[in-house]
Parts: C-alpha cells; sequence; structure tokens
C-alpha cells in the first residue's frame, strides 16, 4: 500500500513537471511570434501615365503653349514645375523607406527562422536525453527484477501519443520511472511545439523576402517614374521662362534670376511656417527611446561626415553606399546606440526633441504636410543649422542647411537616439 502511494506521489510529481514545462513553452513560442510578426505596407505601383507631379507638369505645359498666357498664369505654373519636381523627389524617398522596412523585416525574420531552429535543435537533443534516461531506468529494473518489458516499451516509442497510449505501462513502473517518463511526456512537447515554430518562421521568412524583392521593384518603378517627372518638369520648366523672359522684354538669364529670387521667397515664407508650427507645438512629447550622450552624438555626426561623397543606393547602410535611414543606423550603429531601419520607423523610435534643444547627432525627418505617418527622410544635425544626409540615387552624401528644402514638410520635432 504504502508503495501504491509512493508511486502515485512520483507520477503526480512527473505530471506536475509536465504541467510547468508546457506553459513556459507556449509563453516562449508565443513571445518570439510575436516579435516575429512584422507588418509591411508597399508601394503600389505607378501607371505609366500617373507619376507624382503629372498633373502639375500637364497643367504648366498647357499654360506654356497658350500664346495668350499672362506673366502671373506663367509665374504659376513654374510654381506647380517646382512642386512636381519636390513630388517626384519624395515619391523616390517614399519608395526608398518601403523597401528599407521591408528588408529589415526580412532580415527579422531570417533571424527568427534560426533561432527557432537552434531552440527547436536543442528540444531533440534533449528528447534524446530524456529517452536515454528512462531507458537506463528500465534496465535497472530489468536487473532488479522489475517490469522492464512494459519501460522498454515507452522508452522506445515513436511520439507523444505513443507514451500516452501505454497508461498500464505506467500505473506498474516504479517512482522513479514514472518521473523519467513524464520528462519524456514533456521533453516531446518541449520539442513537437518548438519544431512547430520553426515551420511557421521557415514560412514567414519566405514571405518577407518576397515582400523585400516586391518592395524593391516598387521602388525601381517609382524612381523611374519620378525621373521621367523631372525631364518633362525641367523642359516645361525652360520653356516657361524663356515665355516669361519674351513677355517682360528681358533676357532669360534675368528671368532666371527672378524665378530664383521668387523660389527663395517662397522658401523663406514656408521656412517661417515651419519655425512657427514648431513653435505652436510646445514642449516635445514624453516617450521613445534615447541612450545617446553628447558625446556618443558628436560621434554619431563625425560618422556621416567621414562618409561625404559616398554615393546613395536604395536600401544601403554601409560600408560606402548609403539612403538616408541606412546613413542614421549606421552612425548611430558606430556608437553603440540601435536604430531600426526606415526613417517613418525610426522617427516613431527615437525621444522627440525641439528645435532650440538640437545637438550634434540629433535626428531631423520630414514627411508629407508634417504628418508622422507620411515620414519619408531623415538626416543627421551636425551644428549651426548643417545637417548631413544621403538623399537620392545618382547623388553624393552631402551637407547642407536642414531649412531650404521641404520646409512645408519638416517635423515639428526632431529625434534624439
Amino acid at each position: 500500500m504504502r508503495g501504491r502511494d509512493t508511486q502515485r506521489a512520483a507520477g503526480g510529481q512527473g505530471a506536475a513537471i509536465a504541467a510547468r514545462v508546457a506553459p513556459r513553452v507556449m509563453y516562449a513560442c508565443s513571445a518570439l511570434l510575436l516579435a516575429f510578426v512584422t507588418i509591411l505596407v508597399i508601394a503600389p505601383r505607378a501607371e505609366a501615365a500617373n507619376y507624382p507631379g503629372y498633373a502639375q507638369v500637364q497643367a504648366a505645359k498647357a499654360a506654356v503653349s497658350d500664346a495668350n498666357a499672362t506673366v502671373a498664369q506663367l509665374d504659376a505654373a513654374v510654381v506647380q514645375l517646382s512642386d512636381a519636381l519636390h513630388q517626384a523627389d519624395v515619391a523616390v524617398l517614399v519608395a526608398d523607406d518601403v523597401y528599407a522596412a521591408a528588408r529589415q523585416a526580412n532580415e527579422q525574420s531570417q533571424l527568427q527562422l534560426f533561432l527557432a531552429n537552434a531552440r527547436a535543435d536543442e528540444a531533440d537533443r534533449a528528447l534524446v536525453t530524456a529517452r536515454a534516461d528512462l531507458a537506463g531506468v528500465a534496465r535497472a529494473q530489468y536487473r532488479s527484477g522489475g517490469q522492464f518489458g512494459a519501460l522498454e516499451a515507452v522508452a522506445t516509442s515513436t511520439g507523444f501519443e505513443d507514451v500516452i497510449a501505454r497508461t498500464e505501462a505506467l500505473k506498474r513502473a516504479s517512482d522513479t520511472a514514472a518521473i523519467a517518463i513524464d520528462r519524456v511526456r514533456a521533453a516531446e512537447l518541449v520539442q513537437q511545439t518548438l519544431r512547430d515554430f520553426a515551420a511557421q518562421a521557415s514560412e514567414k521568412a519566405i514571405v518577407t523576402e518576397k515582400a523585400a524583392e516586391g518592395a524593391l521593384q516598387a521602388a525601381v518603378e517609382a524612381s523611374a517614374q519620378a525621373k521621367q517627372a523631372l525631364a518633362e518638369t525641367q523642359v516645361a520648366h525652360d520653356e516657361a521662362v524663356a515665355r516669361l523672359a519674351a513677355l517682360q522684354n528681358t533676357s532669360a538669364a534675368l528671368e532666371r534670376q527672378r524665378q530664383a529670387g521668387l523660389a527663395a521667397s517662397r522658401s523663406s515664407s514656408a521656412s517661417k511656417k515651419a519655425a512657427a508650427r514648431a513653435a505652436a507645438a510646445g514642449p516635445a512629447p514624453v516617450g521613445g527611446y534615447s541612450v545617446g550622450t553628447s558625446d556618443k552624438g558628436e560621434g554619431a555626426a563625425n560618422f556621416g561626415l567621414a562618409q561625404l561623397g559616398d554615393m546613395y543606393s536604395y536600401g544601403a547602410a554601409g560600408p560606402d553606399r548609403w539612403d538616408c535611414s541606412g546613413l542614421a543606423m549606421g552612425a548611430w550603429g558606430s556608437q553603440g546606440v540601435y536604430l531600426p531601419r526606415s526613417s517613418k520607423s525610426q522617427y516613431g523610435y527615437v525621444a522627440k526633441v525641439t528645435y532650440s534643444e538640437l545637438r550634434a547627432g540629433d535626428l531631423i525627418f520630414w514627411g508629407s504636410g508634417g504628418n508622422s505617418g507620411s515620414v519619408y527622410h531623415v538626416a543627421i544635425y551636425v551644428r549651426d543649422n548643417i545637417i548631413v544626409e544621403a538623399t537620392k540615387t545618382g547623388y553624393p552624401v552631402k551637407t547642407r542647411d536642414y531649412r531650404n528644402w521641404a520646409a512645408g514638410d519638416l517635423m515639428a520635432y526632431a529625434g534624439r537616439p
């Protein structure tokens, strides 16, 4: 009677082991799965006659070809063309940001696949060890005159269900055998769960790889459409300037100077509006991650400056080619500070600071209309309003005053990694 009580207690202890192990395995797998899921938004592919700025270019062409167009109408056409140029630039930056995000998702999925397989391999080894321990118990029982046949059947079973089916063998096992059997059951559960997770990780890796390829194709097509817009815009712009010069009885050179002055005035007005928007935004919101010191910020800025002259490339993050977010990530990565891959995700990740608080290494962002959901560009602040940035295909990493481009799209806050 006492032996049976001991046996039941041992069996209960073994079952408790399985009960404790199983939820932990499921929790660990769930956590991995949550970390693994990445939302991908792939940009729609541009149609042949629907590229960014298309409407502005066509309207400007109509104005240029209209013999009765006034100076004011042609001036407005030039403004439209300038807007078309900006839209074309933004289209490329947005496409590249989507590609960068897809690339990061792909890299994360490959890492999760590696980790999932490593954990599953570890579970396989644990199951082999548990079965070997159970076989050892069976041999020991046989030598002492116990029920070797029943234990051997369990030790050589091929799966979890097979083990459970042998209830009579479990009832006849000693307390030590019962614990060993339950360890096999727990190891079998762990092994099967992790193998299932590895299979899911493999499927997700395939999906994200295809997403990255699709995003690259979308970026290339958007770039081709943008180049078409730029070419048509430049032709229409030159024609408009020539018409304006003729209407005002002056030279094309003087008209270009006048247009440059008008553009500078518009840029100044946009900068003032951006400054007013930043001032109205008030203190920077709380939240985001900021672990970089001022020294690390200096290091990040110097890293960016060291890349001057390196060429821009889609989805590139070094060592000698960059896109905008890749340069920011590489600069802060050189200081041991993590940043996500795309400019949009970087803006959401970092702590926010006002422009009056800017220091070297801070990040400045642009988004359509200053909208946080439409961030498309990031640059590294150096000092005295100067940034270092990677812009678009065909251009090298360069420095400039951050206030002299797309001021209307400047985000209300800068970021501090």
